[in-house]
């Protein structure tokens, strides 16, 4: 099965779960750009509850491809990330381990948010142990090609998860105790939490 998704930004634990299903993915590059989707946010769980993480992105008034998309660093937006994932994930079991791997990305300057995103999804994929292959659309289409699942548009931080996409698996949590089981966190939730336990979560995605 091939999967047609949008780019996002430390994309959620149900998005990688379609991606490890699939047999390859391909990310939208020639959409144009839309607000306020997880293109550009993440949510994790902090010490007061579910947080919002959104890269800042330079704006335009004219309708732009996700291409073309740059990031904004007017504002210290990768030292706020970084410690508010610091501080949400530090008492995790895992997370001293992942943070390596992580903080280039809140040092080093990327012009374009695709890019971010796609190095990104690579490096979680990679740690993951997610073989699936990713690539990159050559010209858009409202309608998926024959043969492709399209998940452009499934997810969204404010409409419910279609009931195929939705998970009920419950993995432990630093702040369950606080705030009950909170699904569709950014997959860092999962291996701060989960570790190289992650398989047993992803197994009944398959």
């Amino acid at each position: 099965m091939q999967l047609y998704l949008s780019t996002a930004y430390l994309p959620t634990v149900e998005y990688i779960a379609a991606i490890r299903s699939a047999e390859n993915v391909v990310i939208e590059k020639c959409e144009n750009f839309i607000k306020q989707t997880y293109r550009t946010r993440t949510y994790i769980m902090g010490p007061n509850g579910v947080q919002m993480l959104a890269v800042p992105v330079v704006q335009t008034h004219d309708k732009i491809l996700i291409s073309d998309v740059r990031i904004d660093y007017s504002v210290p937006w990768q030292r706020s990330h970084w410690r508010s994932i610091t501080t949400a994930y530090n008492g995790s079991p895992y997370f001293l381990y992942y943070q390596d791997f992580l903080k280039p990305f809140y040092e080093k300057r990327y012009d374009f948010l695709l890019d971010f995103n796609m190095d990104m999804l690579a490096l979680l994929l990679k740690l993951l142990a997610i073989q699936t292959p990713v690539s990159l659309s050559q010209d858009f289409s409202h309608a998926a090609p024959q043969g492709t699942t399209d998940l452009r548009y499934s997810f969204h931080p404010k409409r419910p998860l279609p009931e195929s996409l939705n998970s009920a698996e419950v993995y432990p949590q630093v702040f369950s105790d606080r705030f009950g089981f909170v699904p569709r966190l950014s997959v860092l939730d999962l291996l701060s939490n989960v570790g190289l336990q992650f398989s047993e979560f992803f197994a009944c995605k398959r």
